[in-house]
């Protein structure tokens, strides 16, 4: 019965390294699709920023803000679309003890594109931010990804 006591909060240790994050909401299958078209509004710039699914990286979520504002939680498979104006913006993403920035500095009607990758896993996940230099490289990684519904939309 001594062995029964502990288990309970080594079982309780384990969940709670296997945490998650907040869920990550899908956007619709005609956003999704928007957002593959690439195309910058009228004197704006897109970012593209997304999730491969890494095996080695954990399955934890990590939240994004860009200037400050929180866009959503990003997971494994998953991308944010985010049109911003020209100029200077600082881009984050946050796990629960650690996180990675990023500065960033656009120009209108052109895309950008940021890979959010990940070692480790629940509370130690540690994200990395790295921008795609070759559009066609970031391209093909937001097509193989689903959209990601932010509180931007």
């Amino acid at each position: 019965m001594k062995a029964a006591r502990w288990i309970a909060p080594v079982l309780a240790l384990v969940l709670a390294g296997c945490a998650t994050g907040p869920a990550v909401r899908l956007a619709s299958a005609e956003s999704d699709a928007a957002a593959k078209q690439f195309v910058p509004a009228e004197g704006r710039a897109n970012v593209y920023i997304a999730r491969s699914n890494d095996p080695a990286g954990g399955v934890a979520s990590f939240t994004l803000t860009i200037d400050g504002k929180t866009i959503g939680p990003i997971g494994p498979g998953t991308f944010y679309l985010v049109v911003v104006d020209p100029g200077k913006h600082s881009l984050t993403a946050a796990a629960t003890l650690n996180s990675a920035k990023a500065t960033l500095e656009v120009q209108a009607g052109k895309n950008y594109f940021y890979e959010i990758t990940s070692t480790g896993s629940g509370l130690t996940a540690q994200p990395s931010l790295g921008i795609v230099l070759i559009e066609e490289m970031g391209k093909m990684m937001v097509r193989q990804d689903k959209r990601a519904e932010g509180s931007n939309e």
